[in-house]
């Protein structure tokens, strides 16, 4: 009887993978092999050139190991993989840009590596992209503006690298964006007045990048879903959009160390679901308001610009 070469290959914690090698994915039975899920098994060394030669490889889940060395320029090899999932290794180096041939790739986990250089402008050929995570890891340059092609994406989280430049104007491309976030980098420039077309976001973080100038007006008004907004540690000036908390669905609402002025917005304070707002170190002027709606419950956690900590809504 003719060998069925699997489609899948997982091992249980029960398996002492210690003693197996590397060697399993070069065997010819596995050519047909379309889900590799070999997370948290104490795999070292650098990922083998043969895996790239598994045409039909769907899922590759090698997260939360010891491996090390770089990702293959024959990434694209494998053009129907629809999950990458390299998180939690000690990969350096970048990602080359025949992962553009991904079309179908909807899951790209790179997050908790050492990978440097930039991203690849080719990433937005992945048309298919719903996750971009590649947080916590020395990704420098700027971030390319075909990435905003990507109007699929729901989820890109590039926050703790060094990335620097502005954030494209093209941003406003991604309408099914959900989370985005970018803080702890070296980003500079203005926030462009495209991100408020990113109408599905319940979460933003610019925090603690190198931003300036206003916030746009538009900001918080077009997001009925948003629930936390973090604008900490950069220099916007100017006042807080009033209608920042339209879509009354923001709990948190981060401002600190900046250079915003003016006096505080009474249409936040009326914000029900606001559960903590950080002002400290700011260029407010008056106070906060505390004739607010009496049938909203007190904002806890408010901490105003002076770094004292007080209470909406008593």
């Amino acid at each position: 009887m003719a060998f069925k070469a699997p489609s899948l290959l997982n091992f249980s914690n029960q398996i002492n993978f210690q003693s197996l090698t590397w060697a399993i994915i070069s065997s010819q039975g596995l050519l047909q092999l379309q889900v590799l899920y070999l997370e948290e098994k104490n795999l070292e060394g650098p990922i083998p050139e043969t895996l790239w030669s598994l045409e039909n490889l769907q899922e590759l889940v090698l997260s939360g190991n010891k491996i090390n060395g770089t990702i293959s320029d024959k990434t694209g090899n494998c053009k129907q993989l629809v999950v990458v999932a390299l998180s939690g290794n000690n990969l350096v180096g970048y990602i080359h840009k025949s992962v553009g041939n991904l079309s179908g790739l909807n899951s790209l986990f790179l997050f908790d590596n050492m990978l440097e250089s930039s991203l690849p402008a080719e990433l937005g050929n992945c048309n298919s992209l719903v996750e971009l995570r590649r947080q916590n890891n020395f990704i420098g340059g700027t971030i390319p503006p075909e990435i905003c092609n990507l109007e699929k994406l729901e989820v890109l989280y590039l926050f703790n690298n060094c990335i620097e430049g502005y954030i494209p104007i093209e941003i406003g491309n991604m309408n099914n964006l959900v989370q985005l976030a970018v803080y702890n980098n070296s980003l500079t420039g203005r926030i462009p007045s495209a991100i408020t077309d990113l109408k599905k976001l319940k979460f933003l973080s610019v925090a603690h990048n190198n931003l300036i100038g206003e916030v746009p007006s538009e900001l918080g008004k077009n997001y009925p879903y948003l629930e936390k907004l973090d604008l900490t540690g950069n220099s916007f000036y100017g006042a807080i959009p009033s209608s920042i908390c339209t879509g009354n669905k923001l709990s948190v609402l981060s401002l600190g160390n900046n250079h915003f002025n003016g006096s505080f917005p009474i249409e936040i304070g009326k914000c029900s679901s606001l559960s903590r707002v950080i002002l400290r170190n700011n260029l407010l002027q008056g106070s906060i308001p505390t004739n607010l709606d009496s049938d909203r419950p007190p904002i806890k956690n408010v901490y105003q610009y002076k770094g004292h900590k007080g209470h909406l809504g008593q």
